[in-house]
This record gives structure tokens, sequence and C-alpha cells, in this order.
């Protein structure tokens, strides 16, 4: 039938579009685990006890 390819089209649309989403929000997670890690490193680098950053992760 015609309008299930229809439907087709708009599921592949809909998983374009959330892939997308996904990749756009994993960008921003690890841009938040990079920030996070250079915050954490100025934080050891006053602080007299040196500790591994991904502990704080």
């Amino acid at each position: 039938p015609k309008h299930q390819q229809g439907n087709k089209k708009v599921i592949k649309g809909l998983i374009g579009a959330l892939s997308k989403k996904v990749k756009s929000e994993m960008v921003n997670f690890n841009t938040l685990i990079a920030i996070k890690a250079i915050i954490f490193k100025k934080i050891d680098t006053r602080s007299s006890n040196m500790y591994p950053v991904g502990e704080n992760l």
C-alpha cells in the first residue's frame, strides 16, 4: 500500500532526527567531561593532595 511507504519515510525521518540529536547530546556530554577535567586539574594544582582527575567524574 502507498500509505505504508509514507509511514516508512516518516519513521526514517524520525530516526534520522533522533540520531542527530543523540550525536549532539554526546558532543555536549564530551564537552562537559572535558570542562570538568580542566576544572578538577585546576583544583588539583592548587591543593596539596594530587588525586587522579578521573575519580571525580
